[in-house]
């Protein structure tokens, strides 16, 4: 299992992004019984939104003090929030990076510099059963986010998928490899837990009894 980029040509969600009013969520018209995923259900979309545009806005205004960078972060939060919820309504069978806007070390984009950008990562559709389950804040399949400016890491942290509420990370800061955004090693590490935690489900079922042979 690997990394779906959600930016490639074809991936499925970005019709569905394209299609999309800015500022309006698919999860408004997604009943819970469609959903598929708690994020995407009314009540819990909302507490997500709202908790994430405030995490980006508080974690900016804290790092530089400044009231327009932090309204930035949310503005691009915002963005965000429609690729992560048209990736979530899709999902694969492996993680999926989306990013707002398209940063510079995804080939053929660019974004200015001074922009402030924000990624997060889309669970694979096995994690999906147990993101309701119950109020988790260590669940392997908690989405994270990360927004930053150019060489800075303004705000990091993970959705709780059960709620939406939003908890920073304060583990420090990993270089990136070269040419990556700096936010791509903790969203990289985030995406290999999940996947882990896949593999061991997909090995250990829910209710202990032995995989059926192949």
């Amino acid at each position: 299992m690997s990394f779906a980029n959600s930016l490639k040509p074809g991936v499925a969600g970005l019709a569905v992004v394209a299609a999309l009013t800015p500022g309006v969520s698919v999860a408004n018209d997604v009943p819970a019984s469609l959903a598929g995923h708690p994020l995407l259900t009314r009540d819990v979309g909302d507490n997500f939104r709202v908790n994430l545009f405030n995490a980006a806005n508080q974690g900016t205004l804290q790092l530089t003090g400044s009231q327009t960078q932090a309204g930035l972060a949310s503005l691009s939060a915002g963005g965000l929030v429609l690729h992560f919820e048209a990736a979530l309504a899709k999902p694969l069978d492996r993680p999926q990076m989306v990013w707002f806007p398209t940063p510079k070390h995804l080939k053929g984009h660019g974004v200015p510099v001074g922009t402030i950008v924000v990624g997060a990562v889309v669970p694979p559709q096995a994690l999906y059963p147990l993101a309701g389950a119950k109020d988790d804040g260590n669940f392997k399949g908690n989405p994270p986010f990360c927004a930053y400016v150019d060489d800075t890491v303004l705000w990091k942290g993970v959705v709780n998928a059960f709620n939406g509420t939003a908890t920073t990370d304060d583990s420090p800061n990993v270089a990136p490899a070269p040419g990556k955004s700096v936010c791509q090693p903790f969203l990289l590490a985030k995406g290999m837990e999940m996947i882990q935690e896949a593999a061991k489900l997909a090995s250990s079922p829910p209710d202990g009894s032995a995989s059926a042979p192949k």
